[in-house]
C-alpha cells in the first residue's frame, strides 16, 4: 500500500520503494553545493529512509522529529483517494478541513511551528538545514517559513522527486530528480477555488 498506488497514507508507516532510492541519491547530490549542516526528518519510514540516504551523501547529522510526521488522515488512511475524494486532487479544500478523526493543515501548522521556531533560532547564519517531510506537513512548513496565505500554501506542489531550497535572500528555488532546476514555488491549478 503506497501513495503511488493511490492509497491515503497519512500516519500509516511505509518504507521507501526500492526504485526511488536512486532518485533520492541524485537529489541529495544536487544539494552538495548548499552545504547542508544538519538534516531533520519525519519519523515515518518513507521519509526516514530518504533522510538517511541524504545524510550519507551529504555527510550531515540526522535528527528525527515526530512533529514532521505527515498530517493524519484519520479514518481515511489505507483507503484509495478516489473513494473519498473522487476526482478532486485535494483531501482538504481549506486550511481548516480535516478527514474524519484526522488533522487539518492548521493542526499540522500548530504541531510543527514550535519546532521550526526553535530550529531557526538555533541555526547560525552560515548553516543550512534540510527538512525531510511529507506533502501535507511540507505545505504547512512552507506557509510558516514564507508567510503565505492558506490558499497559496494548499496549492503548492510537493512531489516526492522535488526539493525546495529556501535561502535568507533571493527567490525560492526548486530541484527535481531529473536534474531540472528553477526558481519559485510550483503551484497546482485547480478547477475549483480553494479557500
Amino acid at each position: 500500500m503506497y501513495n503511488r498506488d493511490g492509497f491515503i497514507m497519512g500516519h500509516t508507516d511505509s518504507l521507501l520503494l526500492p526504485d526511488s532510492i536512486p532518485r533520492v541519491r541524485l537529489l541529495a547530490s544536487m544539494l552538495v553545493e548548499e552545504r547542508v549542516s544538519s538534516i531533520y526528518s519525519s519519523t515515518l519510514g518513507r521519509a526516514a529512509l530518504t533522510a538517511a540516504i541524504c545524510s550519507e551523501v551529504l555527510r550531515a547529522p540526522l535528527n528525527f522529529r515526530s512533529e514532521m510526521r505527515e498530517l493524519s488522515c484519520g479514518r481515511w488512511e489505507g483507503r484509495l483517494r478516489r473513494e473519498v475524494a473522487g476526482d478532486s486532487p485535494l483531501l482538504r479544500n481549506t486550511w481548516e478541513d480535516s478527514p474524519p478523526k484526522g488533522e487539518s493543515y492548521r493542526d499540522g501548522e500548530n504541531r510543527v511551528s514550535p519546532f521550526l521556531e526553535h530550529l531557526i533560532d538555533c541555526l547560525a547564519p552560515d548553516e543550512t538545514a534540510l527538512l525531510v517531510g511529507h506533502a501535507g506537513i511540507n505545505r504547512a512548513i512552507l506557509r510558516l517559513l514564507l508567510e503565505l496565505e492558506p490558499a497559496q500554501a494548499i496549492s503548492i506542489r510537493c512531489p516526492h522527486e522535488m526539493i525546495y531550497v529556501i535561502g535568507n535572500t533571493g527567490p525560492v528555488r526548486h530541484k527535481y530528480s531529473t536534474g531540472e532546476e528553477g526558481e519559485g514555488l510550483i503551484h497546482e491549478c485547480y478547477a475549483h477555488s480553494v479557500r
